[in-house]
């Protein structure tokens, strides 16, 4: 995923699987968790981070500069 300024955005999605993302840049991004909910969340340039299957999320750069991160979806079950 690639951001081009500060305020762009994922878009509103939902993870069918586990993930792990790689982030390629040092900087914040916000979560919009929905309901007025959001948070933020530090990051460091290739230092990842997993997160299981969750709710529905929007990713929202806050940062002034372009930035990126990649991110690899589990698709092996957990009880492989």
């Amino acid at each position: 995923m690639r951001f081009a300024k500060r305020g762009d955005s994922t878009g509103w999605h939902r993870h069918a699987y586990d993930y792990v993302v790689i982030p390629q840049f040092d900087g914040t991004l916000e979560i919009d968790l929905g309901n007025g909910e959001r948070t933020t969340a530090k990051m460091r340039s290739g230092v990842p981070y997993y997160r299981e299957i969750g709710i529905e999320h929007d990713v929202i750069s806050a940062n002034d500069f372009e930035c990126a991160f990649v991110e690899v979806e589990l698709l092996e079950s957990r009880s492989s």
